[in-house]
């Protein structure tokens, strides 16, 4: 048999050339007879694939040739048998993968040279070419094959799952390079791992029933659909999750999750959160490979996997404690609830569709499905407030549960207020700009307990989370319920506790007795109603209250006086009632033109009284004043008295008598009750502010008042009057002195400067009012007494976020701003949110394109029609534009809602003159672009 010519294409005699100069002056025949000498033992390499010495070596080692050149004994006998030609070169493996191809070939050694150029298939398990390419930054060529299978490449890792130095930790404590690792693994005697994601004894007892297998990790790398050699790596859910992210179908789901998966944070495993692992231990890109290398030992694999308590009981029980994640995806029913504390197993059997009870059961579908489909678990994460929060803290892409747990926000420290209602009331509106101010605190976040709802629930949702006790609507829950909602309360958030609860007292001291459930200090807080409580509630009340804060020095000392000195609560003076905090908004951006709305005289004086129409507001005295001074003979003025309360239409309560005592009298056409529009339009444009207290009256009428710039007039009887008429502004008179109330308003009819100087007087002390900010630094001189480490940030409350509003039609919305934003509600309102510096306007009007762009704002909001739209919800924005498609039909929500906008563009002039004859303001707000979406 001449075997140059039958395998002629298996000496490369170039190849032999270059690497033995020796041979450079022989003929290609003297060569060839040099390597197929039969008594050659030591003939040159033929190839670079074929290792003279090394299979010498192998076959000394099996068997007994009276040949004794290698390269015959391949060739003659080897080849046919699947002999190793080479450490890196697995003849089976290779032959598997060329399929007929070698048929076309007398070795399998030569079928690989021709193809060396490009198109060689898988030669060995244990070498990924293109994944060593990609990480030396080089293609692979001919002469990358020749340093690889000589053993001369440097490199540490030629596989995802084969690393040189993690073999040689492995026991070989010899092994220097790839050849002498790939000799390490076959040669130690043990089944070996040769990464540290291959857990060999994880993988060996999946194998058990189907026969014994002494090479794991060969096994797991030919077989074509292998088990999962990782507890940690579940394979359906990690291809679920390459699918959701977007990338190409994967066939070998741990090679992939180690070499893109991870960088991609795509989890592999329902129990193993990717980036949140990364943040904790700032550990680069290989997060599992630091888990179970010994990062489990400090750090949890998971928002809702409590790893302290993991630890404690793995030493209680003896377990290993780096089997803490995989004892969940492999045994869930050993591993307490305690270890996953923030899932409430009550909530979710309540929204289980199929009624799934068993609690390992519901804890495993919500690790694998409602995690990551963003489902919460537990009722106290508010979904709008998650969304605020991440947005506030520059998050855009991805505003979603996941990222917010994954960003470990829910572990912030938490403080807790908890109101007695969640009515639009000034006190509540007061704390949600607390709470609005801190939602880009990265510190803390607030939790918000109502005693019932109330029509503020849903702005409180976006400022907090929220957690309603009761379903009352109009007073609090017997105590018993309260304390069964906060029992319940104090279960969900018990994985992190309040440092702190704010709790008010002001119609009783019922919510701080159901809140002392939750056991963390307590600082009590409240106006008139803190006032007036009794010696015994008080007592009562500071068996679980730390701290008391209250409006005056008046209310303190009262308090104080029910204790011997040097007991009870600590005891602190905001120096501000709520009431007065939120003055400094200043005047409304389009208040109503009210003398107008009502009919009256431009130049009539007008006294305006507000609050609900009751007794207690002493609308009663309101209208018998009223009377008094219209009937006066010696009026100079034409004067007309409006208050400003609903309208009561039950003549069996004593509202009714109110109202009766206003509108009988006096002429019904000078005293007038209102309700719209809103109080601030009003008193800008009143002349004077008359209000009559008892104890529980709402004044934060007065406020608005001094803000708008008129003189107060205010009568003796509440807790905060002595400290309101401290101010510039204010004449306190007495409560049922009604003569004298008569000559002083009868004064201020014709004294014009004297109303002026009184209103400037009043205007100034609001606008140096301390303000929220530093009401949060007062809260903050309370909180250094119980958590030195936490405090609320004034800072943020002095820059609110500045958001936009476009409102447009939904085929003018669509081209305006495309597929852009993020879909969202507000107040009810489907809208979209845009960053304006990434938004791209698809067709827009060059004007109203740099309209928008000066705006300044932090974020962009569009919504689709007017439709459900109030002017609430208008003034709410920073900057309003409305682009109306220009059709007569709009002519009405024009009229309506118009004059909370700053510009409204329209299609034609039409639309413009029609509306110049219903509301000349609003027709100057229309213009038409010269550009429209179309």
């Amino acid at each position: 048999m001449n075997l140059s010519q039958t395998h002629r294409s298996f000496f490369d005699l170039d190849f032999v050339r270059r690497s033995y100069p020796q041979t450079v002056g022989l003929t290609d025949a003297e060569l060839i007879e040099s390597l197929l000498d039969r008594h050659n033992s030591h003939p040159f390499n033929p190839n670079c694939i074929f290792d003279v010495n090394w299979y010498a070596q192998k076959c000394t080692e099996t068997e007994v040739s009276e040949v004794p050149n290698p390269i015959i004994r391949y060739l003659t006998k080897g080849a046919g048998e699947d002999a190793w030609p080479n450490p890196f070169f697995d003849p089976l493996f290779f032959r598997r993968n060329v399929g007929v191809a070698a048929r076309e070939y007398p070795t399998l050694v030569e079928l690989a040279l021709a193809n060396l150029d490009g198109g060689l298939a898988a030669f060995h398990p244990f070498i990924d070419v293109a994944f060593i390419c990609e990480a030396r930054g080089h293609p692979a060529n001919f002469q990358f094959y020749v340093d690889l299978f000589s053993g001369t490449l440097d490199i540490r890792r030629s596989h995802p799952l084969f690393d040189v130095d993690y073999v040689r930790d492995q026991g070989g404590a010899d092994v220097t390079n790839l050849r002498e690792a790939f000799a390490w693994y076959w040669e130690s005697g043990g089944d070996l791992a040769t990464h540290e994601l291959f857990d060999v004894e994880f993988y060996q007892d999946q194998l058990k029933a189907s026969g014994s297998v002494v090479y794991s990790v060969y096994h797991y790398l030919i077989s074509s659909q292998p088990l999962s050699p990782q507890p940690l790596l579940d394979t359906a859910f990690y291809l679920a999750g390459v699918d959701a992210a977007g990338a190409q179908p994967v066939s070998r789901p741990l090679e992939h999750f180690i070499v893109k998966g991870q960088a991609m944070d795509i989890a592999p495993s329902p129990y193993f959160d990717v980036k949140y692992y990364r943040d904790q231990a700032c550990c680069g890109q290989d997060a599992l490979q630091h888990y179970v290398g010994g990062g489990h030992e400090r750090f949890s694999p998971h928002p809702f996997i409590n790893a302290l308590e993991g630890r404690l009981l793995a030493r209680a029980s003896q377990h290993r404690v780096q089997s803490l994640a995989a004892r969940l995806a492999q045994r869930p029913d050993g591993v307490p609830m305690s270890l996953t504390p923030d899932l409430d197993p009550v909530f979710l059997a309540k929204i289980s569709k199929d009624q799934v009870q068993d609690l390992s059961d519901l804890r495993k579908r919500y690790f694998h499905h409602g995690y990551p489909g963003g489902q919460r678990p537990n009722a106290l994460i508010t979904e709008p407030f998650v969304v605020a929060r991440l947005s506030a803290l520059g998050e855009v892409e991805d505003v979603t549960l996941q990222t917010y747990f994954s960003k470990a926000l829910h572990q912030c420290k938490r403080l807790l207020v908890a109101l007695e209602n969640l009515d639009d009331t000034e006190p509540n509106r007061v704390w949600l700009d607390i709470l609005r101010s801190q939602i880009a605190n990265p510190e803390v976040e607030f939790v918000v307990v109502g005693a019932r709802g109330g029509s503020l629930l849903s702005e409180f949702a976006s400022a907090a989370h929220l957690w309603v006790l009761s379903g009352l609507s109009t007073e609090i829950a017997p105590l018993d319920t309260l304390r069964r909602s906060s029992k319940r309360l104090a279960e969900v958030i018990a994985s992190n506790p309040p440092v702190a609860a704010f709790v008010e007292v002001e119609g009783g001291i019922l919510l701080p007795e159901a809140m002392a459930v939750l056991k963390c200090p307590t600082i009590v807080f409240g106006g008139a109603g803190l006032a007036r409580r009794s010696a015994e509630e008080v007592h009562r009340m500071a068996a679980f209250t730390d701290h008391i804060l209250c409006a005056s020095a008046l209310v303190k000392s009262k308090l104080q006086g029910y204790f011997k000195p040097g007991e009870g609560p600590a005891t602190t003076v905001f120096g501000a009632s709520l009431e007065s905090l939120r003055s400094e908004a200043g005047s409304r951006k389009n208040p109503a033109d009210t003398r107008r709305a009502l009919g009256l005289p431009e130049d009539a004086i007008i006294v305006v009284g507000s609050g609900p129409l009751d007794i207690e507001n002493s609308v009663d005295l309101f209208g018998v004043v009223a009377a008094k001074c219209l009937s006066n003979v010696g009026l100079a003025a034409d004067v007309y008295f409006v208050w400003h309360g609903g309208r009561v239409k039950d003549p069996n309560t004593p509202q009714f008598y109110a109202s009766y005592f206003v509108q009988a009298s006096a002429a019904s056409d000078r005293i007038r009750i209102i309700s719209n529009p809103d109080l601030e339009d009003v008193l800008a444009d009143a002349d004077i502010y008359l209000k009559f207290c008892r104890n529980s009256a709402d004044i934060s009428g007065v406020t608005a008042a001094k803000a708008a710039g008129l003189p107060v007039v205010l009568s003796r009887g509440h807790p905060d009057g002595e400290r309101i008429a401290e101010s510039n502004g204010v004449i306190l008179v007495d409560a049922f002195d009604l003569n004298s109330v008569c000559d002083t308003l009868l004064h201020l009819f014709t004294a014009g400067e004297e109303r002026q100087r009184l209103g400037a007087d009043g205007q100034r002390s609001v606008q140096t009012a301390p303000g929220i900010p530093k009401f949060i630094e007062r809260i903050n001189t309370v909180l250094v007494d119980i958590e030195s480490s936490l405090q609320l940030r004034a800072d943020l409350a002095l820059v609110p976020k500045k958001t936009a509003l476009i409102v447009a039609s939904g085929k003018m919305s669509a081209a305006l701003v495309g597929g852009q934003g993020r879909q969202d509600s507000h107040q009810g309102q489907a809208i979209k949110r845009l960053d304006p510096a990434k938004i791209t306007f698809a067709t827009v009007s060059p004007r109203l394109q740099d309209l928008i762009s000066g705006f300044g704002c932090d974020e962009i909001v569009v919504c689709s029609g007017s439709e459900g739209l109030s002017r609430d919800f208008v003034s709410g924005f920073s900057h309003a534009v409305w682009v109306a498609e220009g059709l007569i039909s709009e002519l009405t929500e024009l009229y309506r809602l118009g004059l909370g906008f700053e510009e409204i563009f329209v299609r034609n002039e039409k639309l413009i003159a029609e509306m110049s004859h219903l509301n000349p303001k609003i027709a100057a707000l229309m213009s038409t672009l010269d550009e429209t979406p179309t």
